[in-house]
Formats: structure tokens, sequence, C-alpha cells
């Protein structure tokens, strides 16, 4: 397994992080942002997160990532007191767009400008 690791509270995530768990313990609030739409279908990255920190995943495009019962999500946050530490999220690119499936029990909410 690859991995990667990252302490940034604005991390920008590109093609070096596709194939690799990235192992994420920010300090304070966080947000992650994705590459534009246009990755190579079947692309991935998986965030696990190590630290008591409400974090996010954003689309550097807004209405570009799919995610539960959602088309057009602009992201999604791990925020939920004692929902943080060991919350984990798979990024899978379909060549257009990216897909978020929540691969903890942790809650993941969904966050839409529509």
């Amino acid at each position: 397994m690859l991995t990667a690791t990252s302490t940034s509270n604005a991390l920008t995530v590109d093609s070096t992080y596709y194939g690799k768990t990235l192992f994420y313990s920010p300090t304070d609030t966080a947000a992650i942002t994705l590459p534009a739409a246009g990755a190579a279908a079947g692309s991935w990255i998986k965030v696990v997160c190590l630290t008591d920190q409400t974090w996010a995943a954003n689309a550097a495009v807004a209405d570009t990532l799919i995610t539960r019962n959602n088309t057009t999500a602009d992201g999604v946050t791990f925020s939920t007191a004692s929902n943080k530490i060991g919350s984990s999220l798979l990024l899978i690119s379909n060549g257009t767009y990216w897909v978020a499936t929540n691969e903890s029990d942790c809650t993941l909410t969904i966050v839409d400008g529509a």
C-alpha cells in the first residue's frame, strides 16, 4: 500500500496522491481541496483522519462531487463530536467527477451550495 502523510490544515491534493492512502493529521479545522474534474477514471485517494479535528473534502469546482444521494455536491465534512478520529473517505474519479464514499462509521455531512 502506498501512503502519504500531511498535517496541513489547507491541503490541495494533486495527482501525486492518486493511488495512495493519506494519513491526515490536521492541527485545527481543515479542508482538503480535490483536483479539478478530469482525473483519469479509476484514479483514487483514500483519506484517514488521525486527529480530533473537523475536516472537509471539497471539490475544486462546485457541483462536481457525487456522494450519498447527491450528484452535485460541493464537498463533504466530518464534524460531529466523537466522529472525527478514524473518519475515512474514499475518493474515486469517474473521469468527470469525484465520487466520495464514507468508509467509516463516522457521521458525514454533505455540503451543497445549491
